[in-house]
């Protein structure tokens, strides 16, 4: 019968728990992530990010997130392109499911040459050795 008292105890809590607020629930802790930038939406202020781990992650910019972009600490959503590298961004829930950025540290892409724009070229061929001449043919018997 001991374990009735205790059940009774640890009801309260578990029901205030069960029926709190969305708003006054802890937040949880912040989650990082880091890839490939896939898409970059200006107005509605969010990154989407290629993950290895998590897959294609969609994270709200607010206007006090911090974005480090190649050493520059005052970059804005703005500076950042599709292809950059998130080395390292640190999220935090935002309710509804989302996810909004609190800090990110991005490089920017390699950019292409003109002259390799269409891809990595491979070293000129060796000219091909001459042809050998066409075989002579048999002169002509003499009867």
């Amino acid at each position: 019968m001991t374990a009735l008292p205790r059940l009774a105890a640890a009801l309260p809590l578990a029901l205030a728990l069960a029926l709190a607020a969305p708003g006054l629930a802890p937040a949880a802790a912040p989650a990082s992530i880091s890839g490939v930038v896939a898409a970059v939406d200006l107005d509605g202020r969010t990154l989407t990010v290629k993950d290895p781990k998590a897959g294609e992650v969609v994270v709200l910019v607010p206007d006090g997130a911090v974005i480090v972009l190649d050493g520059d600490e005052q970059a804005v959503l703005e500076d950042v392109f599709e292809g950059d590298v998130v080395e390292h961004a640190t999220v935090r829930e935002a309710g509804q499911g989302k996810l909004a950025l609190v800090k990110a540290v991005i490089s920017t892409a390699p950019e292409e040459d003109e002259d390799d724009a269409g891809g990595a070229e491979a070293p000129p061929a060796e000219p091909a050795p001459p042809s050998p001449p066409p075989p002579r043919s048999a002169p002509p018997r003499l009867p």
